[in-house]
């Protein structure tokens, strides 16, 4: 009986250990087998993208879904500045489950109007951090746009070559590599480092709350604001997350929290009139089957992949798009002749 209960326990301990240790390295292993998986199928992604090759700019399909998406949403605006949040305004987080109500002191800290005065721009690149922009030549290409959007400010200078330089808005999280801490949301914002980053951007910085820091990230917005106002020239709009949420019920991505990067489209249907994205592409490999690092400047691996996005299904909403003629996704290299 006693080696039965001890052969038991020993059984038993054993299984808690797997499960012990799948959850302390899942992402690890989410990571390596989505690497394992797309590196054997590599050709689905090639098939993919070579239907990504086929593009015309269909401005009448631009248009019907813009007038849907701003009929849909109502009132909304996708971005918080003075001319459009009276005192009194509930911030929320993207859960709702907190808010941060706007005083006079925390609206005079936001930028007074956006967009810039010219409300429409012609051609506008939004600029996503995947790795498959890695060596891609896109830099003139992407700086030649008349706005251009990025995401979490990534170092501009040492990718000028294949990401371009020129920034007109630019996302921020306290989740953003640049700001965090080892795992301290926000807790880089004041070191020198971040400090002279500042001096790679013009234009406008985009805060988003962050997903999984709630009320602390949406009021670190304004202290955020105040060390802009004071480092720096530029100036600080906020992420509407009421906006968002209509916009994922709009196209359906439901269950998760709608990335960065589709906030910044949802942005651009707004007032730009064509659309070119690059740096979209949520696999470990290419076209080729050759191995991708996360993010072109490879800050981070794979390993710290979030689920909290649904990138695939973002994804295959952008490629839906693309086929449609509304918007241009960029998945190869760019032509060093422009």
């Amino acid at each position: 009986m006693m080696k039965y209960s001890t052969r038991r326990l020993c059984v038993w301990g054993g299984l808690l250990g797997i499960v012990y240790i799948t959850f302390i390295y899942r992402h690890n292993i989410l990571a390596y087998s989505a690497l394992v998986y797309w590196k054997a199928n590599w050709g689905e992604l090639n098939t993919a993208a070579s239907l990504l090759h086929h593009h015309k700019f269909d401005k009448t399909r631009f248009a019907e879904v813009r007038k849907d998406l701003k009929k849909f949403i109502n009132i909304q605006e996708p971005v918080l500045c003075q001319a459009n949040t009276k005192i009194g305004y509930k911030y929320y987080g993207i859960y709702f489950k907190e808010d941060v109500k706007i005083d006079e002191v925390k609206r005079g800290l936001l930028a007074k109007t956006f967009p810039p005065k010219k409300s429409r721009f012609s051609k506008c690149a939004i600029v996503g951090n995947g790795g498959i922009l890695k060596n891609s030549s896109c830099g003139k290409e992407i700086d030649k746009s008349d706005f251009v959007f990025r995401m979490n400010m990534p170092r501009i200078q040492e990718f000028v070559n294949d990401a371009g330089r020129k920034t007109n808005l630019t996302s921020i999280a306290c989740s953003a590599k640049t700001i965090s801490d080892d795992g301290d949301p926000c807790g880089a914002y004041y070191s020198k480092e971040f400090l002279n980053s500042l001096k790679e951007y013009n234009g406008y910085l985009l805060w988003v709350p962050s997903s999984w820091t709630h009320a602390s990230s949406m009021k670190s917005a304004f202290t955020f604001a105040e060390l802009l106002q004071k480092n720096s020239n530029l100036q600080l709009v906020l992420s509407n997350a009421e906006y968002s949420h209509k916009f994922s019920e709009y196209w359906h991505i439901n269950g998760k929290s709608i990335s960065s990067g589709m906030t910044m489209v949802s942005i651009g249907l707004s007032f730009c009139e064509e659309i070119h994205l690059y740096g979209f592409w949520p696999f470990p490999v290419d076209t080729s089957g050759n191995s991708l690092p996360m993010h072109y400047s490879e800050d981070i691996p794979w390993t710290t992949y979030q689920w909290t996005h649904g990138f695939s299904t973002e994804f295959s909403l952008l490629t839906e798009l693309h086929r449609q003629g509304v918007l241009k996704l960029h998945v190869e290299n760019c032509d060093l002749n422009i």
